[in-house]
C-alpha cells in the first residue's frame, strides 16, 4: 500500500476496475464510496450503465464499509478464514502458503452475482444449487447464438 501524500498517513486501495485512490483516514473512504455506490446503482437503475452491474471493486468496498458500521471492533470474530476439512463440500477456496483456506461464515460474503438464478428463474429460500432454479411460467427463455446465421450454413 501507498500512502498519502499528507504527512505520510493514509492508504490507498483499487478503487475501481481501473482507478487507485488514496484517502487520508476512513471516513473519506466512507463517503467516497457510499457516493460511488449510488451512482453507479442509479445508472444502472435509469439503463446508462453499459455492464448492468456496479463496479465488483466499488461493491466490495461498500460491503466492507457496511459491514465495519455494523460490526466495528467485534468485525473480526464474525469475519474469518478456517483451514478446509476433508468434510467440506467442493466450494471457492483460498490458497494461502500451504493452507487451503474457506470463509469462516459465509453469511457475511457478498457478490453482486451470488447465488442467482439465470433471468425467468427463480428458487426457494436457502437453496443451495444452480439446478435448484426453476422457471416461474410467466416469461419464455430464449438462447441467442453468438454465431452469425452466415457462419452456420454451408456454401457449396
Amino acid at each position: 500500500n501507498r500512502t498519502c501524500e499528507k504527512d505520510g498517513v493514509g492508504f490507498s486501495v483499487q478503487f475501481t476496475w481501473s482507478k487507485h485512490r488514496s484517502f487520508d483516514d476512513y471516513d473519506s473512504l466512507k463517503v467516497e464510496v457510499r457516493d460511488e455506490y449510488l451512482l453507479q446503482l442509479n445508472q444502472i437503475e435509469h439503463g446508462q450503465r453499459s455492464m448492468g452491474s456496479i463496479d465488483p471493486f466499488v461493491f466490495d468496498l461498500n460491503h466492507a464499509i457496511n459491514l465495519v458500521e455494523e460490526y466495528g471492533e467485534k468485525l473480526e470474530s464474525y469475519i474469518f478464514f478456517r483451514e478446509k476439512q476433508s468434510s467440506d463440500v467442493d466450494v471457492p477456496t483460498l490458497q494461502l502458503n500451504d493452507n487451503v483456506l474457506l470463509p469462516g461464515r459465509y453469511d457475511v460474503c457478498a457478490c453482486q452475482n451470488m447465488l442467482k438464478c439465470p433471468n425467468g428463474t427463480v428458487s426457494k429460500p436457502k437453496s443451495k444449487s444452480i439446478d435448484d432454479c426453476k422457471t416461474r411460467g410467466d416469461q419464455v427463455l430464449s438462447r441467442e447464438s453468438v454465431i452469425p446465421y452466415s457462419y452456420l450454413t454451408i456454401s457449396s
